[in-house]
């Protein structure tokens, strides 16, 4: 679940210590027992690209003592980039002094995948109803259940008492067969007898 892809980490700003837990490994394709992470090789782990935004941010946090949080890549060691948020606090002493600096890990990549492959299949669908909407045809679309879909206005000039889309929103083919019938547009009784082999 989306829990098992965040982590936890910590800076100690007096030894430069670095933390990491399991899942901070497992997100950077880390073992514990052969990767011991430093303030540098966790900056390294970033996509080049990343880096100088990032060392100015945690920068910038350490010197206000704000709360921070990015986004950005990591490589990881076989090559493969996963992208991830970032968010800390600054630590700080009982004298004001900043000690360290802690926060959460997460991989975001599948969430990201997921997302861009809704705003694809939104892209795809728009264009196919766009061509539709534009043929000179009549074309009338179900899906694999048999359900309408959507149908241009060829469509329904051909066959105003279906009405409109939101008349046959949820609707059979057998059942938009069964209106035709009804509206005497089609006569043959094969038809309401046996409306799935016509």
């Amino acid at each position: 679940g989306a829990l098992d892809q965040i982590g936890f980490w910590r800076v100690d700003l007096e030894s430069r210590a670095v933390f990491w837990s399991d899942t901070v490994y497992r997100i950077h394709g880390r073992n514990r027992a052969t990767f011991r992470p430093t303030v540098e090789t966790s900056v390294a782990q970033y996509h080049p690209d990343d880096r100088p935004r990032i060392e100015r941010v945690v920068a910038a946090a350490l010197a206000s003592g704000e709360p921070f949080a990015f986004a950005a890549r990591i490589v990881r060691a076989d090559g493969s980039v996963r992208e991830v948020t970032c968010s800390g606090v600054a630590e700080t002493s009982g004298s004001g002094e900043r000690i360290g600096m802690s926060g959460v890990f997460q991989d975001m990549t599948e969430l990201a995948a997921s997302r861009a492959e809704v705003d694809a299949r939104i892209r795809a669908n728009r264009i196919l109803r766009e061509a539709i909407e534009n043929a000179e045809d009549a074309i009338c679309v179900y899906d694999a259940q048999d359900v309408f879909v959507t149908a241009n206005r060829q469509y329904f000039k051909l066959y105003p008492y279906l009405r409109d889309e939101d008349y046959l929103a949820g609707r059979t083919f057998e059942e938009v067969l069964r209106i035709s019938l009804t509206n005497r547009v089609i006569r043959d009784a094969r038809a309401l007898d046996d409306p799935d082999g016509y």
